[in-house]
């Protein structure tokens, strides 16, 4: 686990930093004077010490540009303080710092207390259904690939199923969890039977989205051993008449009763070997266009972009597979509207985030209804995405509110929510909801809803 400590290099410190080390953590020490735009490009710490007795820059302003940085935001921030300091705390609680340890402190609490707390913390960002490492985790851990890419070779393995949504809809939620979880344990598996690498990593994005990190070398085994296991064992999730007839009977999206075959795994594979990437964002758009590719395919399977990054080379792999090329202005400098998203669990805030930022829209993201109400005063939103089951104010309520405000009265809403309940829906309608979807959400659906919204209200 990596320590940042914000302090003088006095007794103190040092002997704190020593000890730490011994406890197995590794401990890097800064006065304030590198900008933390230039720390993130060395590496991420899983806890930031900040000490109050700070000469350079003051532990308030140290605190404030930590929150206020894209990537160190998430980090925990423990505050090292004095008794005769306490009157200043609040201050530093409003920044958002998440533990405060009291000076003279004794070496093996401090070791103790970051431990425990870093273990509480790591486990709220985890899914709960599977228990793998959420949306944070999986961040920092690609943020740090990328960092260090020029020293580090890596493989990032993209698992989505496909033929999901039909299943769920003929056999329920509860037989869905349970492909969720199968699949989940089928990854790690593999991993752990084909690697032992120092990078290996396996998280959850989300409803049946997975990424798997390992080593290049390792791929082919994995790839091989996830979709023959998958497709072996997918006859065992139908009943027997389903089994007997090889497809499940169900509606598409249009509403048109369609045969669906049995359920596959497409895996996405997307590599350094060839290629550097920007960003977080850069990679996931080539794991998008890659995994396109896989689902293309009949059955479970598994495909590795071995592209270089050249421009024209790409734009011909992206129109033999009738993929949109994002690279160009549109997709680029153009956003294709505004849209604020509310839902107080903030793993699935991320992930619809992130899933409309890929797509191409501007979001902003709120864990709390009522600061949401807040920004419609003064942002005109093309759309809003709301959950309804939120403490202080819930979704059909803020809707309500929403109506009332200067901005809006004619924006279009969207609901996401885990109830579906007959009159919810029926209510949410009355107040001009136009979708409402139960999560999990199944991703294409919910971006072609989203998009018909928004280009049919501006039409409008």
């Amino acid at each position: 686990m990596k320590l940042l400590y914000f302090g003088e290099k006095t007794e103190l410190s040092l002997n704190t930093g020593k000890f730490l080390n011994s406890e197995g953590f590794q401990f890097f020490i800064t006065e304030g004077k590198v900008p933390i735009s230039e720390i993130v490009k060395k590496y991420i710490p899983d806890v930031i010490i900040v000490d109050s007795s700070l000469i350079i820059i003051s532990a308030y302003e140290i605190i404030k540009n930590i929150k206020q940085d894209p990537i160190m935001k998430h980090c925990p921030v423990f505050l090292l303080t004095t008794e005769s300091e306490l009157n200043d705390l609040e201050a530093h609680l409003d920044l958002g710092i998440d533990e405060v340890i009291l000076k003279p402190f004794d070496l093996r609490y401090i070791s103790n207390r970051i431990k425990l707390f870093y273990r509480m913390f790591i486990a709220k960002d985890n899914n709960p259904l599977t228990g793998l490492a959420g949306n944070r985790a999986i961040s920092l851990k690609l943020q740090n690939l990328i960092m260090n890419q020029n020293n580090l070779k890596f493989a990032v393995i993209y698992s989505d199923l496909d033929n999901f949504k039909p299943y769920n809809d003929i056999y329920g939620f509860a037989k869905g969890d349970e492909i969720i979880l199968y699949t989940a344990k089928l990854l790690d598996e593999a991993l752990k039977k084909f690697s032992k690498s120092d990078i290996d990593f396996l998280g959850h994005i989300g409803g049946d989205d997975f990424i798997l990190i390992t080593i290049p070398e390792n791929i082919e085994n994995i790839c091989k051993f996830v979709t023959s296991q998958f497709d072996k064992d997918a006859p065992s999730f139908y009943n027997e008449e389903d089994r007997k007839s090889g497809f499940i009977l169900t509606k598409d999206r249009e509403g048109n009763l369609k045969k669906f075959k049995f359920l596959s795994i497409s895996l996405a594979v997307v590599t350094n070997l060839l290629r550097n990437f920007d960003s977080i964002t850069d990679l996931s758009k080539v794991a998008a266009e890659v995994k396109k590719v896989a689902k293309s395919k009949e059955g479970s399977s598994w495909y590795v972009d071995k592209r270089s990054g050249n421009y024209e080379k790409d734009k011909e792999f992206l129109e033999k597979n009738h993929i949109p090329d994002r690279r160009e202005s549109s997709h680029i400098n153009k956003s294709k509207g505004s849209i604020l998203v509310i839902d107080d669990q903030r793993t699935i805030l991320e992930y619809l985030k992130n899933l409309l930022e890929f797509e191409g829209y501007e979001v902003d993201a709120e864990l709390s209804a009522s600061k949401a109400l807040f920004k419609t005063t003064f942002k005109k939103y093309d759309l809003i995405v709301t959950d309804i089951s939120m403490p202080e104010m819930d979704g059909l309520t803020f809707i309500r509110e929403l109506r009332s405000r200067k901005y809006g009265g004619n924006v279009p809403v969207v609901i996401v929510s885990a109830y579906s309940k007959k009159e919810l829906i029926l209510e949410a309608l009355k107040l001009g909801v136009k979708k409402f979807f139960k999560k999990p959400i199944e991703n294409a659906e919910f971006l072609n809803s989203i998009h018909s919204i928004i280009s049919s209200n501006k039409v409008e």
